[in-house]
């Protein structure tokens, strides 16, 4: 979103943006029921009722102490996580289930007692010495600015998640749709239009 919405405003400069975070439960609950028009969300998703277009790849690294004792070797492989050692989100969240996924397990006991609320969180423990936790890409830059964190990453094919824009299937706004999509795929370069050759339309709500 820090490149998403400046880019929406300079190439879509009538454009106004409501925005919401929330688990992605949630917000599906939100878009089947009209209260947002789509959503920002890691696909695939099993709705027939949602239509969804491949926004980019986000990869996963290994989020650790700048003061860990541990060692890992960078790139790193999934078999090398310590499930015992492992940060997660609490229940809900998409990106405990995906973290779970790479690690293919982690003890009942470390789930309980470490499940945080946030990425933010996360790190915030993970920077005290309270464990490891994955973290997509996405999330590097914004999240470990100041933050003493040591980022390893696994070996290729490296783990990953994609993320789409989704929309109900039944919305009129089919084109905004796309434009948003093609903006929000812009934004992640270098590049930013003056004038869109398809301009949006409308308030989207995401």
């Amino acid at each position: 979103m820090p490149k998403v919405v400046p880019y929406l405003r300079r190439a879509h400069p009538l454009i106004e943006i409501e925005l919401k975070e929330a688990v992605t439960d949630r917000l599906l609950g939100d878009l089947a029921e009209g209260r947002l028009d789509a959503i920002i969300a890691a696909i695939p998703i099993e709705m027939d009722s949602v239509v969804a277009k491949s926004l980019f790849v986000d990869r996963f690294y290994m989020a650790m102490s700048a003061n860990d004792s541990d060692v890992l070797l960078s790139p790193m492989t999934e078999t090398e996580v310590d499930p015992e050692r492992l940060l997660l989100l609490e229940e809900g969240h998409c990106l405990r289930e995906q973290a779970l996924s790479v690690c293919k397990a982690a003890s009942k006991r470390s789930l309980i007692n470490f499940g945080a609320t946030s990425m933010t969180t996360l790190l915030q423990m993970v920077s005290n010495d309270m464990g490891m936790t994955l973290i997509p890409e996405l999330a590097i830059e914004t999240e470990t600015a100041r933050t003493p964190i040591r980022i390893v990453p696994f070996t290729e094919p490296a783990p990953s998640r994609e993320i789409g824009l989704v929309w109900r299937r039944s919305s009129p706004r089919r084109a905004d749709m796309e434009a948003l999509a093609e903006a929000i795929i812009a934004s992640r370069g270098t590049a930013i239009a003056t004038r869109p050759a398809n301009p949006l339309s409308g308030n989207p709500r995401l």
